[in-house]
């Protein structure tokens, strides 16, 4: 008679063949994995981007310069116009000052006075005016008074006239060092005789040129 396995045989096998299948769809499925892991086309490995190269500046080439253009030649006939020199203009002459009639200019006074009439400051704006034009001329101016009265007050009179045709040139612009004074007092009468009349032309200022 046959031999009954044992209960402890059949779960030994039961258990061996449990772990083999096991393993073995263990194993199909880590190759299916693997199967659809692996791409039919096998990727390229990255390569590195290879570095930039770093481009060295080179020094900046001066540009060269233009050559100074030669310069043009004019023709000939041009050149000869610009060589000659324009005439030169002719200088005018300066023109001199009329001469002025400087006695017919003597202004007078009333009596024992010194102050200028209106007619007397006319005489001595021409006077001004012809020393302006005329600047190397210098004047004099003489006082002079009537009989009337002592040496001595008519020689101050006299003075005192000289200064006040004076200060009225100075008035006008003219310098002062251009004029001089001098009293005659009574000494140089215009007219000697003794009337009023000849009195009047007495009382009066005279002008003279110098040097």
């Amino acid at each position: 008679m046959l031999r009954k396995p044992s209960v402890w045989s059949v779960l030994l096998i039961s258990l061996v063949a449990v772990a083999f299948i096991s393993t073995g769809c263990a194993k199909k499925q880590v190759i299916k994995e693997e199967a659809v892991a692996k791409p039919d086309v096998e990727v390229k490995k990255e390569e590195p981007n290879p570095e930039p190269a770093i481009e060295v500046e080179k020094p900046k080439e001066e540009a060269p310069q233009p050559a100074e253009a030669a310069p043009i030649e004019k023709p000939k006939e041009e050149a000869k116009l610009e060589l000659k020199e324009e005439p030169l203009a002719e200088a005018k002459p300066v023109e001199k000052p009329a001469p002025l009639d400087l006695p017919g200019l003597r202004i007078q006074f009333a009596f024992d006075d010194y102050n200028l009439s209106s007619h007397a400051r006319e005489n001595l704006e021409k006077v001004a005016s012809w020393l302006s034009k005329n600047l190397a001329a210098k004047i004099q101016i003489e006082g002079h008074t009537c009989e009337i009265g002592t040496s001595e007050y008519n020689l101050a009179l006299g003075e005192r006239r000289a200064n006040s045709a004076k200060r009225y040139l100075e008035g006008l612009g003219v310098i002062s060092g251009r004029i001089s004074t001098i009293s005659y007092g009574e000494e140089r009468p215009l007219d000697p005789d003794h009337t009023e009349e000849a009195r009047s032309k007495n009382r009066r200022d005279e002008f003279v040129g110098t040097k």
